[in-house]
């Protein structure tokens, strides 16, 4: 993620920092993909914790230095959030073309609270892939 200023983080729900997050999938054959059927796949991002709000919470340590008033936010190639936790609905399979498939993702900082305070952040999210 980029380091990133707090102008224009000043309204609940304001977006900074998008960086790509992108996945490609390679080699999806019956002998990797337990399914031997398997059409298409899609990735899901577990939750657990240092998740909250379908987000991914700042986990910095010391606190005391740790950004406060955002989260990281996961937008899928529609521009709609993706609500971390959740399982992939059937619109979130892509298929299977020559075995392999790439998923494009956006990540961004997310203002949950004014004011935003600079400082570090830290975080992480879980993610399988699931097949049909």
């Amino acid at each position: 993620m980029p380091t990133i200023s707090a102008t224009g983080m000043n309204t609940v729900g304001a977006t900074r920092g998008a960086t790509a997050l992108n996945f490609a999938l390679t080699n999806c054959s019956s002998a990797v993909v337990t399914t031997a059927t398997a059409a298409s796949a899609a990735i899901a991002f577990q939750g657990g914790a240092g998740i909250a709000g379908g987000n991914v919470l700042n986990t910095h340590i010391p606190a005391a230095t740790a950004a406060r008033g955002v989260v990281l936010q996961i937008k899928n190639s529609n521009n709609e959030a993706v609500v971390i936790g959740n399982a992939p609905t059937s619109s979130d399979y892509s298929p299977l073309v020559g075995g392999g498939m790439t998923k494009s993702y956006t990540v961004q900082y997310l203002t949950t609270s004014i004011p935003v305070e600079a400082g570090s952040f830290a975080g992480a999210v879980t993610y399988s892939i699931s097949y049909l």
